[in-house]
């Protein structure tokens, strides 16, 4: 749960990409995607909430998102932080 909503957290860090905050640890977008569509195979309703660390660049994070659509995932969002927190 992220603020109160249910979804699943996709992590982009500069090394890996975490899904759902286990410990698989990916490096590619397809391997990502297939992580993704198999949870949404099962659970077709999971809301997918895509953040990045301080230290990733933005477009990384869009790029993920743009494949994730293109994968069919329609229930996608943005996880950010309220402004002056990360000051």
């Amino acid at each position: 749960v992220l603020g109160g909503i249910n979804g699943i957290a996709v992590t982009v860090r500069q090394v890996h990409i975490d899904v759902g905050g286990d410990s698989q640890k990916s490096s590619s977008l397809e391997t990502v995607k297939g992580h993704v569509l198999r949870i949404h195979k099962h659970k077709p309703s999971t809301l997918f909430l895509v953040e990045g660390d301080g230290n990733v660049a933005y477009a990384r994070v869009v790029s993920l998102m743009g494949a994730l659509q293109e994968a069919g995932i329609s229930q996608l969002g943005l996880v950010t932080e309220p402004q002056g927190r990360n000051e």
